[in-house]
């Protein structure tokens, strides 16, 4: 569960700090893509939390990023509600996932296969995906040799299995945004070409919010011409950002 690697950060992080050669405490930055992102907000959270050494100094997030953390200051308005195209978008193909990975733990790998491939079928008919075209066009870059299994597919959707489980309870308010930015500063940068979004408009505002007033360097940077995998499509600029939200103090 993400608890469990939640862990797996927190023991990841003190190594990397107890190995750490710099002569001085060295700036550590968390990046995260996808599913990533929440368990590294909760992580993130948490370790500032409890005051630990081995917390982040900054945060970078590809294409998902948290809500707000609740005792944001002037909280922006919620999102509006979506249309009810948006909400199958952002949701059909995580229940398939679920309903997958489901079969896979507790009854088959071939009654998985089939659900996954089933569910898949009105996703690519309909074209009510996340995800488009660039997606899969970067996906073949990677290769063949590269591309993972169906049965392994299924595999590693076990957090779409675990996010009903956290949406009755287990998930807290950790899985935000940090509360001060100006101590835990945050990049988000996000493809604009893709039917589904990873995050809230109102996460955006945040962002937004402190860059116009200078209280923090934190910024959301929405990249044109690429999607979910915006690092492969458009690697300059997410370099670029990055590199330079790093430098600044």
């Amino acid at each position: 569960n993400f608890d469990e690697v939640v862990a797996c950060f927190r023991e990841a992080a003190k190594v990397l700090r107890e190995e750490s050669t710099c002569a001085t405490k060295a700036k550590f930055t968390g990046i995260f893509h996808d599913w990533a992102a929440s368990v590294g907000s909760m992580w993130a959270n948490r370790a500032i939390e409890d005051g630990s050494e081995n917390a982040p100094d900054e945060l970078v997030y590809f294409d998902v990023v948290s809500n707000p953390h609740p005792l944001t200051r002037d909280m922006p308005p919620a999102d509006e509600k979506d249309s009810i195209r948006q909400v199958v978008i952002n949701k059909y193909y995580t229940y398939v996932f679920a309903f997958a990975f489901a079969a896979q733990c507790y009854v088959a790998d071939v009654l998985a296969i089939a659900v996954f491939i089933l569910g898949m079928i009105p996703l690519v008919v309909l074209k009510i995906g996340p995800t488009g075209k660039i997606d899969e066009d970067s996906m073949k870059l990677v290769g063949e040799s590269n591309q993972p299994s169906i049965s392994h597919m299924i595999y590693m959707s076990y957090p779409y299995f675990h996010l009903y489980i956290m949406q009755r309870g287990v998930l807290d308010d950790t899985c935000t945004l940090p509360q001060d930015l100006s101590k835990v500063p945050v990049l988000y940068m996000y493809g604009t070409e893709k039917a589904g979004k990873f995050h809230t408009e109102q996460s955006i505002k945040v962002l937004q919010r402190e860059t116009d007033e200078k209280t923090s360097k934190s910024m959301a940077v929405a990249v044109d011409g690429a999607g979910h995998y915006l690092y492969l499509q458009k690697p300059d600029k997410c370099f670029d950002c990055m590199v330079k939200f790093m430098k600044e103090d």
